[in-house]
């Protein structure tokens, strides 16, 4: 049992819960309905991608993290696991994902990855890979790798829908744009705030924020960059919902569409530490991090309500929360606090 929680946690499953939030979701999108036997084979694949990325991620860095103090806890640095058999673990699974990705793509209609109307679904999948292979290889080389992870994601975002017959240019943009800007985000700025002490290559720190006295210091262009980039985001995604409450004309979606704008301001908000001189430490910069990106998610989840419905909308909130608690629970012991360990 002990060699399963170390391999869950090698692959962070804990952080999954938006993951597979945005498989999910797409999924609901192309079938319009929660209950659709399809959709928990794309809540799974989206789980499956994230254990395989974080793992292969780790594999990566392995060199790396060893000589990061707040990274001691991951299993293969802690000797939890064995190098060499979790390379083949993460490998193995890696192929079964790809290949069951492939003719999932083919879901609608049944038919083979192969074939014209399977080729948008496909071209996703092979794109979400890529872009999450590249990212793992350069995240320590280059600190423009965010452009690469978002890409990923903005690709995992579409492939459901297109692999479902979804075939609406609006929700595919949708979903591709806001993603790829939240996960751009997500590590540039979040993540490399969050390892302001430790990350060689930190952008922000070439900008010159600096932690002095146990205090974050953001200069004029990080402050200027983050409330740029974040607000854009915030900007995206509540134009998709004001353009769907519209289009809706039901004065039902102006709740919805006014709940949304209450989530996008707690993820700005959020970012407040980045934005300002603050106390930093490690533990509180995560708590930052995953605040910033749980009402992001929710946010954009409101906006399509049109799209989605009331019972949609209901488990694709519910789903994260309970799946993060849950295995933060089981992996790290943390019970009903939020406070991933990343």
């Amino acid at each position: 049992m002990s060699k399963i929680v170390s391999y869950l946690r090698l692959g962070r499953l804990h952080t999954a819960a938006l993951t597979l939030g945005i498989t999910t979701l797409s999924a609901v999108l192309a079938t319009g309905t929660f209950l659709d036997w399809r959709v928990p084979l794309f809540t799974f694949f989206g789980i499956l991608f994230h254990f395989v990325g974080f793992g292969h991620n780790g594999i990566i860095d392995y060199k790396e993290d060893r000589k990061d103090p707040h990274k001691q806890h991951m299993p293969l640095v802690s000797g939890e696991l064995r190098f060499g058999i979790a390379a083949i673990v993460v490998g193995t699974l890696f192929l079964v994902g790809l290949i069951w990705g492939m003719f999932m793509a083919g879901q609608e209609g049944a038919i083979p990855f192969w074939e014209s109307k399977s080729i948008p679904a496909s071209f996703a999948l092979i794109a979400t890979v890529s872009f999450g292979l590249a990212y793992n290889y350069a995240s320590k080389r280059t600190g423009f790798s965010c452009v690469l992870i978002g890409l990923s994601y903005g690709f995992l975002a579409v492939f459901p829908y297109y692999a479902l017959g979804g075939s609406s240019l609006f929700v595919v943009g949708a979903l591709f744009g806001y993603f790829f800007m939240q996960t751009l985000f997500s590590v540039f700025p979040s993540g490399y705030y969050k390892d302001m002490r430790s990350d060689e290559v930190n952008p922000l720190r070439r900008l010159g924020a600096k932690i002095l006295g146990g205090r974050y210091c953001p200069t004029r262009a990080v402050i200027a960059l983050v409330t740029f980039l974040k607000l854009s985001g915030v900007g995206f995604g509540a134009s998709i919902g004001y353009y769907l409450y519209l289009s809706a004309s039901s004065p039902v979606y102006a709740i919805s569409f006014l709940m949304s704008a209450v989530f996008f301001w707690f993820s700005y908000a959020a970012t407040g530490p980045m934005r300002t001189e603050s106390p930093f430490t490690q533990k509180n910069a995560t708590r930052v991090l995953a605040m910033e990106q749980m009402f992001a998610y929710f946010g954009f989840v409101f906006t399509l309500v049109p799209l989605l419905g009331a019972y949609a909308l209901g488990a694709l909130t519910l789903l994260p929360v309970l799946w993060f608690f849950g295995m933060n629970r089981i992996l790290w012991g943390k019970g009903w606090t939020f406070q991933p360990k990343v």
